[in-house]
């Protein structure tokens, strides 16, 4: 089986969603070739799960109603009578005799669309997926819950719309899923919010009235704007934190605009009485990702080819004079193409804005907000002076790095050289720990305590392998060039989730040497 070592936490957050990785392994031998094949699949397998959420939102929007008269008198009752405003949410199970034949209903629709959801994706990937489909609905993960939807004040919001015998009820279906694409298998969790109701037309003229109120509010907030995240002192703390990459989760993002949208609605005069009957819905995200420019492919992670080591840009050997942030930074720049840019900002994301997050009155809405049937689109982006002083602050630590440890460069191979005490540190553990060592050493020279954003750097080694030394003479030992190792410096979250990378050394091209004469 294909090795999926450079790729892991790279599948999509996306609205209502979350996922798991689960990779395959095979030898730990090594030809000294990447795989570039699986960082290509792992990225093919993130589309199908993008692909997989806006098919979900897709088919909330149509399929959100389900009409309790057309299953009979007793099919729903239970989920009528089992909520109320002293007991707004109870969770039921599919086994249960009051609820299991509404529950298999709904289940039918969804397995249907799933069937379609199923043949158009195998159909657009029809090499991989020849006797195969992609989803697998994980049945018996299904958790489910009933929310009451309060008709009284819905009414009082929309006196119109007569609500005698009127009856509805929120049904939260929370599904698993599993995504395989080749060799690599992604489990996926997903939020449904049904609106099970003996009238859906009259239940449609309260979310319809609440959902052009809502949008037209939220399209003000936007206003066709860009947010760029360096100049909007909102949004700064993305800026601060380097978080540009919103594949796998956009959650503090997200935590942002929802605390900025509820604090320009509460100030909207015409939408006072409809916000004191807003809650907002956990299980969905209020942004939906479109597209983004940072991801596996683009951040750096596992980039490996000897045109990229270091002594394109530092010199072979040790070159104080060479080894410079401006160096680095114009090396960096060649090397990621995304950062080279040309217009005044780089767009980092663009996204939808997903009303399924939104409940009036434990009603929940769905679709996206839209202006004269357009929907909106949201982009997030970061100004060009603002991503060069962070890549500078980056560069400046990789060269600090390299000058404080006297590393030399060769075209397969570094050396660092370190104190004896620390060599010993590292001489004793296994590769991945030693980085720990290394790392935490760096971090405690006082001088490097000042650079800026040295907070967000990391030493890493990416496919997480234990190893053990090899002993090259009395002063120096190393790690060769086999197994699957990396040496990653990392700038950002510390994680591989929201960082970029620069991987100057690894085990596909490259062997390390650490020496005790510092």
């Amino acid at each position: 089986m294909k090795k999926l070592l450079t790729i892991l936490g790279t599948i999509s957050l996306t609205a209502g969603a979350t996922t798991t990785l689960i990779a395959c392994t095979g030898s730990k031998s090594n030809n000294a070739t990447p795989d570039t094949t699986t960082t290509k699949d792992a990225k093919v397998l993130n589309d199908i799960a993008n692909m997989t959420t806006k098919y979900f939102l897709d088919f909330l929007g149509s399929n959100q109603f389900i009409d309790a008269t057309e299953y009979g008198s007793q099919v729903f009752k239970k989920f009528f009578n089992s909520v109320s405003a002293a007991q707004p949410t109870v969770a039921i199970k599919a086994d249960d005799s009051k609820f299991q034949e509404g529950i298999a209903s709904i289940n039918a629709i969804f397995k249907t669309y799933l069937n379609q959801i199923n043949i158009k994706i195998a159909q657009e990937y029809s090499n991989v997926y020849v006797n195969s489909y992609p989803l697998t609905w994980n049945l018996d993960k299904n958790t489910s819950m009933l929310g009451y939807i309060d008709l009284i004040k819905l009414s009082k919001l929309n006196p119109s719309v007569n609500i005698n015998g009127l009856q509805a009820v929120n049904y939260q279906l929370n599904i698993s899923y599993t995504i395989n694409y080749k060799e690599l298998t992604a489990m996926n969790n997903f939020g449904f919010d049904f609106i099970v109701t003996n009238d859906p037309q009259r239940i449609k003229q309260f979310q319809t009235e609440s959902i052009a109120k809502i949008s037209g509010a939220i399209y003000k907030y936007f206003n066709n704007n860009d947010i760029i995240i360096d100049k909007n002192l909102k949004y700064q703390k993305l800026y601060d934190k380097f978080d540009i990459n919103y594949t796998k989760s956009h959650l503090v993002l997200d935590n942002i605009v929802q605390s900025e949208l509820i604090s320009f609605l509460n100030n909207e005069p015409d939408l006072s009485e409809i916000m004191q009957q807003v809650t907002w819905n956990d299980s969905q995200s209020i942004l939906t990702l479109l597209s983004s420019a940072i991801d596996q492919t683009t951040n750096g992670m596992g980039v490996a080819d000897p045109k990229y080591s270091s002594d394109r840009w530092a010199g072979v050997g040790f070159q104080p004079e060479q080894i410079t942030p401006e160096n680095f930074l114009k090396f960096y720049t060649d090397m990621l193409k995304i950062f080279k840019i040309t217009e005044d900002r780089l767009q980092l994301a663009s996204f939808n804005v997903n009303l399924a997050k939104i409940n009036i009155a434990g009603m929940p809405l769905s679709s996206v907000v839209t202006n004269s049937g357009k929907p909106l689109t949201v982009t997030i982006a970061i100004s060009k002076e603002g991503l060069k002083q962070k890549l500078f602050n980056f560069a400046t630590i990789v060269t600090s790095f390299m000058k404080h440890y006297r590393i030399e460069s060769a075209s397969d191979h570094w050396t660092i050289h370190l104190p004896k005490e620390l060599f010993n540190k590292i001489k004793a553990k296994k590769y991945d720990g030693a980085l720990v060592e290394l790392n935490n050493d760096f971090l405690a020279q006082e001088d490097i305590k000042k650079l800026p954003d040295i907070e967000m750097f990391a030493l890493g080694d990416e496919t997480k392998s234990k190893h053990s030394w090899v002993t090259r003479d009395a002063h120096t030992i190393g790690i060769n060039k086999k197994w699957y190792w990396s040496f990653d410096l990392m700038f950002g979250n510390k994680t591989i989730d929201n960082s970029i990378f620069y991987t100057p050394l690894t085990s596909w091209y490259f062997y390390l040497n650490f020496k005790d004469d510092l």
